[in-house]
């Protein structure tokens, strides 16, 4: 051994170099340790001092970011379970922890009905109980709350609870006049195809408008009042003081009761 920082010792062969300790370690000159080896234990690799590295009875730990890098632009990280899966079993999970162990957060894919299908799903804890709150199916059905959403007639995205629920689309702060909007397309031709059916609700007017074939065919006023658009001409359905209803219209139009065997 030598304590000298110029010392090197090289050796050039095809054979293999056997070293046989419990224990062995690399040190930089310094005395700094980079590597650690212990027999029956871990494994541990150093930079600067600081652990990054180490081996585990159940895998590995990695202390800091992992960068996976492909020249060709198709970098992968693959997780692969060793035996034939039963439907419902998990193929691999992501898991996030606190610094105190906690589950917090979890992404797995699991079988769906086959060795060549599965579905992706998401979990979260709250109070400490990790519970699925989000499914992709082997389809693509999205389920939030549920985990079979093709179960349900509309399957392509299912919001499922047993309580009050709701979809918020938010716009703005208090005061704004931007325009919400729900669009009902078929296709992406032009303006009039991603926006063939829509329902809108205007801000600051604040009125309700609902469309078809592209335009605007009825409006909910934010007092509540009706009005129809049919062609150029407006149709208003509204109400007086004394909660009379009446017709307003810009040219002539027929209002029609209809009861079975008469006109």
């Amino acid at each position: 051994s030598s304590s000298a920082a110029s010392d090197v010792y090289k050796r050039q062969d095809t054979g293999i170099l056997y070293l046989r300790s419990n224990q062995m370690e690399i040190h930089k000159y310094t005395g700094e340790t980079m590597a650690q080896f212990v027999a029956d234990s871990a494994v541990n690799l150093y930079y600067d001092a600081a652990k990054k590295f180490e081996t585990t009875s159940s895998g590995t730990k990695v202390t800091g970011d992992t960068l996976i890098s492909n020249s060709g632009g198709n970098a992968k990280l693959k997780i692969q379970r060793s035996n034939t899966a039963s439907n419902t079993d998990d193929y691999g999970s992501i898991l996030f922890q606190s610094s105190a162990s906690n589950n917090n957060v979890s992404i797995g894919a699991a079988r769906e009905s086959a060795e060549n299908d599965a579905y992706l799903y998401f979990s979260t804890a709250s109070s400490g109980t990790l519970a699925e709150r989000l499914r992709i199916d082997k389809d693509g059905n999205i389920g939030a709350g549920t985990t079979s959403p093709s179960s349900f007639s509309a399957s392509d995205f299912v919001i499922n609870k047993s309580a009050d629920a709701g979809i918020t689309i938010n716009v703005g702060a208090a005061g704004t006049t931007n325009t919400a909007s729900i669009f009902f397309a078929e296709g992406t031709g032009g303006t009039g195809d991603k926006e063939r059916g829509a329902i809108k609700y205007k801000h600051g007017d604040d009125y309700l408008a609902f469309h078809t074939n592209y335009d605007e065919r009825v409006r909910i006023a934010s007092d509540g009042h009706l009005s129809q658009t049919v062609g150029a001409s407006a149709v208003g359905f509204n109400q007086t003081a004394a909660g009379d209803h009446y017709i307003d219209a810009v040219s002539y139009t027929h209002l029609r009761a209809h009861e079975t065997g008469r006109n």
